[in-house]
């Protein structure tokens, strides 16, 4: 009767251990991963100087060994929107190195130079560790990726919204993934590792009418943007994924001779530090165009990465762009629309919009709301993350 007594409370102490263990092993994971992208991105600046970068020669060879290293691994999802509702025998038969693959693949795609992000990669990496400690995907699947999204964007409490908006979750799943992106988050500031972006501090407050123009203006135009974006990447993904391997090789090889020319070789893999001081940014349309045309060819031919950080960087150019036109702080204008053109993508409304209040603050709640709202009603019911009819 004793035995019987304690086992729960024994199950519960299993289960933190095994949190905090996941949140840890997710943060040093994400720490190399980070760490990594940094080094390539050192690289890039200099490889970039050469008439002719030697990284984009490789990119097309890149692409089919990607392609031949999905045909000879064991399955394993290689999108977010295989890991939220998988069926638990299917989880069950992913490749136990998926996590190691990921990061490999993750990390070469941005290498040669294809327009990728992070995010998605750092969901399945640490969904991956699921399968590396054999627990239950229907439990721990959820916690693991909420985990991985709020250590690569920095901000730990968003596993929550993450989690509600893509999973079926109970109280305690809710709990453990804020247990253990908090760990995550102490080994990542323990170890010195900067994020995205600092908060930005913002006092600029124009008129009432003025903001309710921009915001819905600019909401309506990242909504059909990211329609079209959507639309576009539907197709696209089922041409590649019915073509030859020789077509594919064919449009990588045209995809680098593009991000070969001089003005726009900015639209390169992560490019971060091109749009990480919002103050002195300076947009055209060609920067939000190119780098979406650019990112839409790179996931659909088959690079891994995700998408995050990409639409980021359209994003805050798509802002800066309405602030030149109507007159808008530039800085506040491209820090609202950061996450606005992911929230068009993803049809993650909340996590897009507490994202923008960790970046703006909370003095913009109101107008955050209404922009990202907007955006996401415009964009259609197709998620690149989760099925159209999944809300919370």
């Amino acid at each position: 009767m004793q035995t019987s007594i304690n086992r729960p409370a024994d199950n519960s102490f299993k289960e933190i251990i095994i949190t905090l263990l996941l949140g840890i092993a997710v943060g040093l994971l994400v720490y190399v991963f980070l760490r990594s992208l940094q080094w390539i991105e050192y690289q890039h600046q200099i490889w970039n100087q050469l008439s002719v970068p030697l990284h984009l020669v490789a990119l097309p060879f890149c692409l089919i060994f990607l392609i031949e290293l999905k045909k000879r691994t064991l399955y394993f999802p290689h999108q977010v929107s295989q890991v939220t509702e998988p069926k638990q025998e299917l989880a069950h038969h992913w490749n136990i190195w998926m996590t190691f693959f990921h990061l490999a693949g993750t990390l070469l795609s941005h290498l040669v130079g294809a327009s990728v992000g992070r995010e998605g990669a750092a969901i399945l990496m640490a969904s991956g560790f699921v399968r590396i400690f054999r627990l239950s995907w229907s439990f721990w699947g959820p916690i693991a990726a909420g985990i991985g999204f709020s250590a690569i964007v920095g901000v730990p409490w968003i596993s929550l919204v993450l989690i509600m908006e893509l999973f079926s979750t109970g109280l305690k799943q809710k709990i453990y993934a804020l247990m253990g992106s908090l760990a995550a988050f102490l080994v990542l500031e323990t170890l010195g590792t900067n994020h995205l972006f600092l908060k930005f501090n913002a006092t600029y407050d124009p008129p009432f009418l003025q903001k309710l123009f921009f915001v819905i203006v600019l909401g309506f135009t990242a909504g059909w943007m990211m329609k079209v974006y959507k639309w576009a990447y539907r197709q696209l993904k089922h041409f590649f994924t019915s073509s030859d391997w020789y077509v594919k090789f064919f449009v990588a090889i045209v995809l680098a001779a593009f991000l070969s020319q001089p003005f726009l070789r900015k639209f390169q893999s992560l490019g971060i530090q091109s749009f990480a001081d919002l103050e002195s940014l300076s947009a055209n349309w060609s920067d939000v165009i190119s780098k979406l045309f650019v990112t839409l060819i790179s996931v659909t031919l088959g690079f891994w990465g995700g998408e995050f950080i990409p639409l980021i960087f359209a994003g805050v150019h798509l802002g800066n762009i309405f602030s030149q036109v109507i007159n808008f702080d530039l800085a506040t204008g491209a820090a609202l629309a950061a996450f606005l053109l992911f929230a068009g993508a993803t049809r993650l409304k909340w996590t897009s919009y507490f994202l923008t209040l960790a970046l703006l603050g909370a003095g913009w709640w109101f107008w955050a709301y209404i922009l990202i709202s907007t955006c996401v009603k415009v964009s259609g019911p197709y998620s690149l993350y989760r099925e159209p009819d999944r809300t919370i």
